[in-house]
């Protein structure tokens, strides 16, 4: 015989399973471009860090 407490428990995770599953999917399926990424700025290799700081 099971009680309230245990039921609640497995729901909680059976919920906690479908939100992994979805971010499995998410992280599967999904591209970069979900992202928006910013353009690339692109320095030479004798830049300062306060050249980069600054662009």
């Amino acid at each position: 015989m099971r009680g309230e407490f245990e039921d609640e428990y497995s729901a909680t995770i059976d919920d906690d399973l479908t939100e992994t599953d979805d971010l499995r999917g998410a992280l599967l399926n999904d591209t970069i471009a979900v992202l928006s990424p910013a353009e690339p700025i692109c320095l030479a290799e004798v830049a300062t860090v306060h050249e980069a700081v600054q662009t």
